[in-house]
Protein backbone atom coordinates (compact mmCIF):
# COMPACT_ATOMS: atom_id res chain seq x y z
CA UNK A 1 0.00 0.00 0.00
CA UNK A 2 1.31 3.42 -0.94
CA UNK A 3 1.51 6.46 1.32
CA UNK A 4 0.61 8.65 -1.70
CA UNK A 5 -2.85 9.79 -2.71
CA UNK A 6 -4.30 8.54 -5.99
CA UNK A 7 -3.70 11.97 -7.59
CA UNK A 8 -0.06 11.95 -6.47
CA UNK A 9 0.42 8.39 -7.78
CA UNK A 10 -0.94 9.50 -11.15
CA UNK A 11 1.30 12.58 -11.21
CA UNK A 12 4.39 10.54 -10.35
CA UNK A 13 3.52 7.89 -12.98
CA UNK A 14 3.18 10.53 -15.72
CA UNK A 15 6.59 12.11 -15.15
CA UNK A 16 9.35 11.33 -17.69
CA UNK A 17 11.65 8.48 -16.61
CA UNK A 18 14.67 10.77 -16.16
CA UNK A 19 12.93 12.62 -13.31
CA UNK A 20 12.95 10.99 -9.89
CA UNK A 21 11.41 12.05 -6.61
CA UNK A 22 13.92 12.78 -3.85
CA UNK A 23 12.62 13.14 -0.28
CA UNK A 24 14.80 15.24 2.01
CA UNK A 25 14.80 16.11 5.68
CA UNK A 26 16.75 18.88 7.33
CA UNK A 27 17.26 18.95 11.11
CA UNK A 28 17.94 22.09 13.16
CA UNK A 29 18.65 22.41 16.87
CA UNK A 30 20.57 24.91 19.03
CA UNK A 31 22.99 22.06 19.93
CA UNK A 32 24.00 21.67 16.28
CA UNK A 33 27.06 23.93 16.45
CA UNK A 34 30.62 23.37 15.25
CA UNK A 35 33.41 25.91 15.60
CA UNK A 36 30.87 28.44 16.86
CA UNK A 37 28.69 28.13 13.74
CA UNK A 38 25.16 26.73 13.64
CA UNK A 39 24.62 24.02 11.06
CA UNK A 40 21.86 21.76 9.82
CA UNK A 41 21.93 18.02 9.27
CA UNK A 42 20.58 17.51 5.76
CA UNK A 43 19.61 14.07 4.46
CA UNK A 44 18.51 12.97 1.00
CA UNK A 45 16.85 9.60 0.62
CA UNK A 46 19.28 8.61 -2.09
CA UNK A 47 22.35 6.45 -2.64
CA UNK A 48 24.68 9.40 -3.22
CA UNK A 49 25.11 12.90 -1.84
CA UNK A 50 23.28 15.58 -3.78
CA UNK A 51 23.65 19.32 -4.18
CA UNK A 52 20.12 20.73 -3.90
CA UNK A 53 18.79 24.31 -3.90
CA UNK A 54 17.18 25.66 -0.75
CA UNK A 55 14.22 27.99 -0.73
CA UNK A 56 14.73 31.66 0.09
CA UNK A 57 13.12 31.26 3.53
CA UNK A 58 15.45 28.47 4.71
CA UNK A 59 16.79 29.13 8.25
CA UNK A 60 20.39 28.50 7.17
CA UNK A 61 21.88 29.17 3.72
CA UNK A 62 18.65 30.56 2.20
CA UNK A 63 18.58 30.44 -1.59
CA UNK A 64 21.88 28.55 -1.76
CA UNK A 65 22.65 25.15 -3.23
CA UNK A 66 23.84 22.91 -0.39
CA UNK A 67 24.95 19.33 0.17
CA UNK A 68 22.42 16.75 1.34
CA UNK A 69 24.12 13.59 2.58
CA UNK A 70 22.89 10.22 1.39
CA UNK A 71 21.09 9.01 4.51
CA UNK A 72 18.22 6.56 4.05
CA UNK A 73 14.95 7.69 5.56
CA UNK A 74 11.23 7.33 5.13
CA UNK A 75 8.56 9.97 5.43
CA UNK A 76 4.98 8.87 5.89
CA UNK A 77 2.79 11.81 4.93
CA UNK A 78 -0.36 12.40 7.00
CA UNK A 79 -3.84 11.36 5.99
CA UNK A 80 -6.03 14.26 4.90
CA UNK A 81 -9.33 14.43 6.77
CA UNK A 82 -11.64 17.22 7.91
CA UNK A 83 -11.11 18.49 11.42
CA UNK A 84 -7.88 16.54 11.90
CA UNK A 85 -4.30 17.72 11.92
CA UNK A 86 -2.24 14.89 10.51
CA UNK A 87 1.23 14.08 11.69
CA UNK A 88 4.20 13.02 9.64
CA UNK A 89 6.21 9.99 10.71
CA UNK A 90 9.90 10.33 9.98
CA UNK A 91 12.33 7.44 10.30
CA UNK A 92 16.00 8.03 9.63
CA UNK A 93 18.17 4.94 9.28
CA UNK A 94 21.90 4.76 10.07
CA UNK A 95 21.76 8.25 11.50
CA UNK A 96 23.97 7.46 14.46
CA UNK A 97 27.15 8.70 12.87
CA UNK A 98 25.49 12.03 12.02
CA UNK A 99 23.34 12.73 15.06
CA UNK A 100 24.90 10.81 17.97
CA UNK A 101 27.39 13.53 18.91
CA UNK A 102 24.54 16.04 19.16
CA UNK A 103 21.58 14.05 20.53
CA UNK A 104 22.80 14.12 24.14
CA UNK A 105 23.33 17.87 23.95
CA UNK A 106 19.87 18.28 22.36
CA UNK A 107 18.24 16.33 25.19
CA UNK A 108 20.15 18.36 27.80
CA UNK A 109 18.88 21.63 26.28
CA UNK A 110 15.29 20.33 26.37
CA UNK A 111 14.48 22.13 23.11
CA UNK A 112 12.66 20.49 20.23
CA UNK A 113 14.41 19.46 17.05
CA UNK A 114 13.04 21.34 14.07
CA UNK A 115 12.67 19.29 10.91
CA UNK A 116 12.07 20.66 7.44
CA UNK A 117 10.73 18.27 4.81
CA UNK A 118 11.19 19.02 1.12
CA UNK A 119 10.47 16.87 -1.93
CA UNK A 120 12.54 17.54 -5.04
CA UNK A 121 12.19 16.47 -8.67
CA UNK A 122 15.71 15.33 -9.64
CA UNK A 123 16.60 15.35 -13.33
CA UNK A 124 19.05 12.48 -13.80
CA UNK A 125 20.13 13.78 -17.23
CA UNK A 126 21.09 17.30 -16.16
CA UNK A 127 21.72 16.46 -12.48
CA UNK A 128 19.59 19.41 -11.41
CA UNK A 129 16.72 19.60 -8.96
CA UNK A 130 13.50 21.52 -8.68
CA UNK A 131 11.63 21.89 -5.41
CA UNK A 132 8.37 20.00 -5.86
CA UNK A 133 6.70 20.04 -2.42
CA UNK A 134 7.49 21.92 0.73
CA UNK A 135 9.15 23.17 2.68
CA UNK A 136 7.13 21.78 5.57
CA UNK A 137 8.60 23.04 8.86
CA UNK A 138 7.71 21.07 11.99
CA UNK A 139 8.97 20.12 15.43
CA UNK A 140 9.69 16.48 16.20
CA UNK A 141 7.91 14.86 19.12
CA UNK A 142 7.66 11.30 20.38
CA UNK A 143 11.24 10.69 19.28
CA UNK A 144 12.60 7.19 19.81
CA UNK A 145 16.16 6.15 19.12
CA UNK A 146 17.85 2.83 18.70
CA UNK A 147 21.45 2.00 17.88
CA UNK A 148 20.82 2.70 14.19
CA UNK A 149 17.52 4.56 13.78
CA UNK A 150 15.73 7.68 14.91
CA UNK A 151 11.94 7.67 14.59
CA UNK A 152 9.75 10.62 15.39
CA UNK A 153 6.44 12.24 14.66
CA UNK A 154 5.92 15.81 13.60
CA UNK A 155 2.96 17.93 12.62
CA UNK A 156 2.39 21.29 11.08
CA UNK A 157 0.76 23.80 13.41
CA UNK A 158 -2.99 23.46 13.68
CA UNK A 159 -4.19 26.92 12.70
CA UNK A 160 -7.47 26.30 14.54
CA UNK A 161 -5.54 26.19 17.83
CA UNK A 162 -3.84 29.54 17.31
CA UNK A 163 -5.26 32.53 19.12
CA UNK A 164 -7.80 34.09 16.79
CA UNK A 165 -7.75 37.59 18.19
CA UNK A 166 -4.25 38.89 18.58
CA UNK A 167 -5.31 42.52 18.52
CA UNK A 168 -5.87 44.15 21.88
CA UNK A 169 -9.08 46.15 21.80
CA UNK A 170 -9.00 48.91 24.38
CA UNK A 171 -10.81 52.24 24.86
CA UNK A 172 -7.73 54.32 24.11
CA UNK A 173 -7.27 53.00 20.60
CA UNK A 174 -10.96 52.22 20.02
CA UNK A 175 -12.93 54.96 21.83
CA UNK A 176 -16.31 53.69 20.65
CA UNK A 177 -15.97 50.61 22.87
CA UNK A 178 -17.98 50.85 26.09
Amino acid sequence: MSDMSEAMQEAVASVPAHFVKINTVEFHHPAFVEDGEAFAIRAADNTEELMLPLDGAAPLNPGETVKFKAIPHTIVFPEQSDGQVGSFEIKVTNVGRELDPYLEQAVALNTGITVIVRVYAWNTKTRTATLGMGPFKMTLFDVETSSADVVGSASIANLANLAGMREVYDRIRFPSLR
